[in-house]
């Protein structure tokens, strides 16, 4: 059964894949940066950065064709909401019910140990010395 769900979900993804033909891409890259010889040789062209910034010029927002949009922020909705207003509520009081005041104090200097390399390294970095 398993088989046949992966098959499955191996030919959905085929059969909405889309094809590119890059070589045609390529090949203009190429003749591009032979015709531009002595230009940019030292740092390189920055055509990609180019084509990117190309993308944004004109404003418009491409449509980009997405079935499952809607589930998705339907259950982001509901995952937040679940989180919001049961899950953190009472998972902070029965944590604090079950858990006496020094032992949530260890509990948070233990994480609050482990993270101290990150701040150092961070600290260092930046060269702030506290």
């Amino acid at each position: 059964m398993r088989f046949f769900l992966v098959l499955f979900f191996i030919s959905i993804t085929a059969a909405t894949a889309q094809t590119a033909d890059i070589s045609e891409e390529i090949f203009q890259t190429e003749q591009n940066s032979s015709a531009e010889e002595g230009v940019g040789e030292e740092f390189g062209t920055d055509e990609s950065f180019d084509e990117f910034e190309d993308e944004f010029e004109n404003g418009q927002k491409e449509d980009i064709f997405d079935p499952l949009s809607g589930y998705n922020r339907f259950m982001t909705g509901f995952n937040d909401t679940l989180f919001d207003y049961v899950l953190d509520p009472f998972l902070v009081k029965g944590y604090n019910f079950i858990l006496p005041e020094p032992a949530r104090d260890s509990v948070y200097r233990f994480f609050e140990n482990i993270y101290f390399p990150v701040s150092l390294a961070n600290n260092l970095l930046q060269l702030k010395f506290k």
